[in-house]
């Protein structure tokens, strides 16, 4: 008998045929997966490898044993004349044919449909839905642990840029750049707020008393105003290009260009202080931590509204930080909802966070 009659008796080419199918449609459905489940980039790379490394093990196998109505036995020579004798065979065929027309329908399907179709709801524009992971180096020089425990680092809200302050300035840095460039040479200066554009940086001048903003590109800083504090208890930068500062009477308001003389919005009682205040997708409620002077471990987290004072505690908690969907934390394909991210308390660089979930409608329904 010929080395490929006895291929074909040994069913090697049918268990080779199956092999190729069974192993491209799991490499398929590998990278079908891998984003949606957020696996890492090399999964995909280890199946192919596995398969690979499986196939002359099959192919061995194959040919050393025979699968029979009886079993599992070991493949005996063939003798001049014999009939071939009965086996598993229709039942492979049976299967071939099966896995050739799944592979061939999902091949189909992945070729053909729309995109649009194929688009899950959180995808942007360009349809990409991929969570990226890196690592990106901030060049630290000879600081020490102790200014690191105070490291004052912000991500720009369209995700491009990454803006810290060190003792020697006000550094960006783009993500598509290597080296981070220096905006304002002025020393370490406190709660960075990049613009919602990430066209322009605030910044507060401990040693003027003073919110400044500066562009990204670079440039004079230009003055927004200032209270009479040493340094605010927080502050942000609104969608409403307005800033909030939390100062010891309460909480004040002014206009992200200027121009204006901050008004207090939130009063705080006698013996409170505010800490973090962010404006909210509605405009008009403003999350903060409120506690007792010199108590935060008591502290509580509320939403209270601008128009009608009314207060709502949402949490016990020391701080609290929000991000709109879209942005770097996500909770719905909605661009309605937000997410409000509390951080009770933290020892060094370990963080424990509590997540709250919170529609617009509900942060709107809570102030009144």
């Amino acid at each position: 008998m010929s080395i490929l009659g006895e291929l074909k008796r040994r069913k090697v080419v049918q268990v080779a045929a199956v092999y190729a199918v069974v192993a491209w449609l799991l490499v398929q459905i590998v990278t079908a997966i891998e984003e949606p489940l957020a696996l890492p980039g090399w999964v995909d790379t280890f199946i192919i490898v596995c398969l690979g490394i499986g196939f002359p093990i099959a192919i061995i196998l194959s040919w050393a044993f025979d699968v029979t109505p009886e079993g599992i036995k070991v493949t005996g020579k063939a003798e001049p004349g014999a009939p071939a004798s009965p086996s598993a065979a229709p039942a492979i065929t049976y299967v071939m044919q099966g896995l050739v027309l799944l592979a061939v329908s999902f091949l189909l399907i992945d070729q053909y449909l729309p995109n649009e179709a194929r688009r899950s709801p959180g995808a942007d524009e360009s349809g990409s839905t991929r969570v990226t992971r890196f690592n990106i180096d901030i060049p630290l020089g000879d600081l020490d642990s102790q200014w690191l425990r105070g490291l004052i680092l912000t991500i720009s809200p369209d995700g491009r840029q990454i803006v810290f302050s060190k003792p020697d300035g006000l550094f960006v840095r783009e993500l598509n750049e290597l080296e981070p460039r220096l905006i304002v040479d002025s020393g370490r200066l406190n709660f960075i707020m990049p613009s919602p554009d990430g066209q322009a940086v605030a910044y507060w001048d401990n040693a003027a008393r003073q919110i400044k903003r500066v562009a990204t590109s670079g440039g004079a800083p230009a003055v927004i105003g200032g209270i009479d504090v040493r340094s605010p208890y927080g502050a942000s930068w609104g969608a409403d290009e307005t800033i909030l500062l939390a100062a010891p009477d309460g909480i004040y308001r002014v206009p992200a260009n200027g121009g204006a003389t901050p008004e207090l919005v939130v009063a705080t009682a006698a013996g409170k202080q505010a800490y973090g205040p962010t404006l909210l997708p509605d405009g008009d409620s403003i999350l903060f931590s409120v506690a007792n002077l010199g108590d935060w471990d008591g502290g509580e987290i509320v939403i209270e509204s601008i128009s009608t004072h009314a207060s709502t505690f949402l949490c016990s908690g020391k701080h609290s930080v929000t991000a709109r969907s879209g942005g770097a934390l996500r909770n719905s394909s909605s661009p309605s909802t937000s997410s409000v991210v509390v951080i009770n308390t933290f020892v060094r660089l370990w963080i424990f966070v509590k997540t709250v979930f919170m529609p617009s409608s509900e942060i709107a329904s809570a102030a009144e």
